[in-house]
């Protein structure tokens, strides 16, 4: 089918309270996320290429825990210098994981701001870090998630996350957005590359910025309809479920699909 040129009113998302406080929560802080890995930007670090190759065997580990109570969102705030992140879902009322490290040992703090629950994890070392999450999955609640150097891996399907801000120098991001709910992200790969996957029956809209390269997004098909700020789905407007990516720098390339 070909694809569809023309230009739209941009309708926008239906937002609730919650996701307001999430917007404005993940505006604040953004700032001092790109900060953090501009501030690390001289540090002579790996490339992407090598992060694979990093061997965990002799790395200390920490566990992490933070109890939610049950109508209680949940704030996760990652910075990683060199590694992995996987954050993914389970079915406890619980944040959960481990962090495994090489060098220096992470910054990790818990504890409740603004009556809402957050993890905090910053990095200490670029000796290498590995930061396994499992998420409530029955809370909403948001992601904060910056890294140098890294392969940064979300699994939302099952969860109700309701944003997200994931920036990285050079990294290989994936996302798989929530099934049940609607969700915005932010997303910068740096000279990396940004793959996702949204729901089969999701209003998908992307919004890329002046640092995005369209010309390297591949889309699952040629459905979509272009107006002034990117691409949206032809039913957004009227998708019970709607998802939106705001798209920057990503040299490797974008890709999105369904499952």
């Amino acid at each position: 089918m070909p694809k569809i040129m023309q230009f739209t009113k941009f309708v926008p998302l239906k937002l609730t309270k919650l996701h307001v406080f999430f917007l404005l929560l993940i505006s604040i802080l953004i700032i001092a996320l790109v900060l953090w890995i501009y501030q690390r930007s001289s540090n002579n670090l790996p490339s992407l290429a090598d992060v694979k190759t990093i061997d965990y065997s002799q790395a200390k580990n920490t566990p992490v825990n933070q109890q939610i109570e049950a109508t209680q969102s949940v704030v996760l705030s990652a910075g990683l210098s060199l590694g992995t992140v996987i954050v993914d879902s389970n079915p406890s009322s619980s944040i959960t994981g481990n962090v495994s490290y090489l060098g220096a040992e992470p910054d990790i703090r818990s504890g409740m701001n603004n009556d809402v629950p957050y993890l905090a994890i910053e990095s200490r070392s670029n000796k290498g870090e590995k930061y396994e999450i499992h998420l409530p999955a029955n809370h909403t609640g948001s992601l904060q998630v910056g890294a140098q150097v890294g392969e940064l891996s979300f699994d939302l399907s099952q969860t109700r996350i309701a944003s997200a801000n994931i920036i990285a120098g050079d990294g290989a991001i994936s996302v798989i957005s929530p099934k049940f709910s609607s969700f915005i992200a932010n997303l910068q790969a740096g000279s990396g590359k940004i793959s996702l996957k949204i729901p089969q029956d999701a209003g998908i809209k992307l919004v890329y910025t002046e640092q995005a390269d369209p010309s390297k997004f591949k889309l699952d098909n040629d459905n979509y309809v272009q107006d002034e700020n990117g691409f949206h789905s032809a039913d957004f407007d009227s998708a019970g479920i709607q998802t939106v990516f705001k798209i920057g720098k990503s040299d490797g390339g974008f890709e999105l699909a369904r499952y």
